[in-house]
């Protein structure tokens, strides 16, 4: 099912939730140590906004244009650190919508699949040569050093689209051992400016295809951090 937000306009899929294995095996080529153990999640019913959030929806919600990539209004929104989007009068406080958690974004990136990328395993390269996965996201190989217009690749199994690629997407938990389905630190700090670390996930246009793959972790150090390689997405609870 899909959903339109009344305020922002912004399309939500329903994801039916269910239980997952987040992460990859050993056997995965490419994998960081991070990545592991390959452990079972559960996860509830919830929305996940079908694209990444555009330069013109967040100007609509902000009056802000920060983005470096500005030749398309549809190209998703860049240079928005945590901070930003956490702060008072930020776009979250503004829209009472959320970021997904770590768990909910794998979930979501895998598209019910449990290969390397929704659509397989090919191209799992760290180089930025491989046309088979040219036809599926925005990369190093094919990108032109920009972003594009979201949702100019195919869609996953779940409706959702770039999930690999164009833009790093910022997730709600602190960066940590992969030991639980939500890291929320210490139970402040999903709502404070503290300089803990955050995550990233889903690889860019800059970025090879290995580390587009659906369970590459990126630790950010500073929530601060402004570049025209990360955006984000949206999450919210099921109706």
């Amino acid at each position: 099912d899909e959903y339109r937000e009344d305020e922002t306009l912004i399309e939500f899929v329903l994801l039916p939730g269910g239980t997952f294995d987040m992460g990859s095996p050993g056997t995965e080529p490419n994998r960081n140590i991070t990545e592991g153990p390959v452990h079972a999640v559960t996860l509830d019913p919830f929305l996940m906004s079908k694209a990444e959030v555009t330069q013109a929806q967040y100007f609509d919600v902000t009056g802000l244009t920060p983005s470096s990539f500005s030749s398309d209004a549809q190209n998703p929104v860049e240079r928005v650190s945590f901070v930003n989007l956490n702060s008072a009068g930020g776009f979250l406080q503004k829209t009472g919508l959320e970021l997904p958690t770590e768990a909910q974004w794998e979930y979501a990136a895998r598209g019910g699949t449990s290969t390397a990328f929704s659509f397989g395993d090919d191209c799992n390269v760290l180089s930025c040569t491989c046309a088979t996965v040219d036809d599926f996201l925005w990369w190093c190989g094919n990108s032109g050093t920009t972003t594009h217009p979201v949702m100019g690749k195919p869609a996953n199994d779940f409706g959702l689209f770039d999930m690999h690629g164009n833009v790093w997407e910022w997730c709600r938990d602190e960066f940590g051992l992969y030991t639980d389905p939500v890291n929320p630190g210490d139970g402040e700090r999903q709502s404070s400016l503290d300089p803990v670390k955050r995550i990233i996930r889903g690889g860019s246009w800059e970025d090879s295809a290995s580390i587009c793959r659906s369970a590459h972790r990126n630790d950010i150090d500073d929530p601060a951090l402004i570049t025209n390689s990360i955006g984000f997405r949206l999450a919210a609870p099921a109706p």
